[in-house]
């Protein structure tokens, strides 16, 4: 398979997955990763046993792979699925597309680079959006905006270094299976001990909650995007996932509920272009080279 389009794929799934758990309706977020997290588990081992890959190789790997692939993955998730419970769809989508931003902040830090200009520019512009989009309605006071928003920056977070550490490691995707199989088991307690199960829905969200767990393959695909396919192209296209993501929201009709949720959302999406300018730059060369 192409790792570069393995990380496409991932990409597209990624834009229409927070659309899907925002359209999952009561199903509560402990209960949705739970099945997120098992029918992913299994479509990565399914997908790998098809190929013929010897299964055992899931458990060659240090510790902190581990580690790091639970909090990246599972602890991502778990948040990501709580704060569309607990804040208006359409700000959690955009806060959680303060990632791509992040990303450039955290790989410099790993490499031991500086930033450029235009990624201290653009992490600014992300920065303001968020503060934007927190800024509440003149009726109320910021202690009643919800822990919604809070987890969703701590999710993006998460996912923004998870997605950094990984794009300089050597290891198969086939680890995920039991990281997915144990964030699952986390879940599935957190539901039992805090939540009741919803079994009773609209055929509608049914099929949204269905849609979710299948692309949650995307995690297998990203990693190995990440690690062997073009970075520099993935990196690139991944700064335009809150606007593709945006628009799927509005013709859905999940419209922001105040003009400085808009007006924070596309400083965010300019922010993610702005930070990014140098990598497209470089696409573009690339791209006029094979022309």
């Amino acid at each position: 398979m192409n790792p570069t389009w393995s990380g496409i794929g991932a990409l597209l799934m990624f834009s229409v997955g927070t659309l899907l758990i925002a359209l999952s309706g009561d199903i509560p977020p402990f209960q949705l990763s739970a099945m997120m997290f098992f029918s992913g588990g299994l479509a990565i081992y399914l997908f790998f046993k098809i190929r013929g890959r010897d299964i055992s190789e899931m458990f060659r790997a240090p510790l902190q792979y581990y580690v790091v692939m639970l909090v990246g993955v599972g602890g991502y998730s778990i948040l990501l699925n709580t704060a569309f419970k607990n804040a208006p769809a359409f700000e959690v989508n955009m806060l959680n597309y303060v990632w791509p931003v992040q990303l450039v902040l955290f790989s410099k830090l790993i490499k031991k680079q500086r930033l450029k200009l235009n990624e201290i520019l653009g992490m600014a512009l992300g920065f303001m959006g968020m503060c934007l989009i927190f800024i509440p309605p003149e009726s109320q006071a910021f202690s009643k905006i919800g822990i919604g928003h809070l987890w969703v920056v701590i999710a993006a977070t998460i996912w923004a270094f998870y997605s950094a550490y990984v794009s300089g490691k050597d290891f198969s995707a086939i680890l995920l299976v039991p990281v997915m199989l144990l964030s699952g088991i986390i879940s599935m307690f957190l539901h039992f001990a805090y939540e009741e199960t919803i079994l009773i829905q609209p055929v509608n969200i049914w099929i949204a909650v269905i849609a979710l767990c299948i692309t949650r393959f995307c995690f297998a695909l990203w990693d190995y995007g990440m690690r062997r396919g073009d970075q520099v192209l993935l990196s690139s296209l991944s700064y335009f996932l809150p606007l593709i993501s945006s628009l799927y929201f509005i013709a859905f009709g999940i419209m922001p509920t105040r003009l400085e949720v808009a007006y924070g959302g596309a400083l965010i999406v300019t922010g993610c272009i702005v930070v990014n300018l140098h990598r497209i730059k470089i696409l573009s060369r690339k791209n006029d080279a094979k022309i």
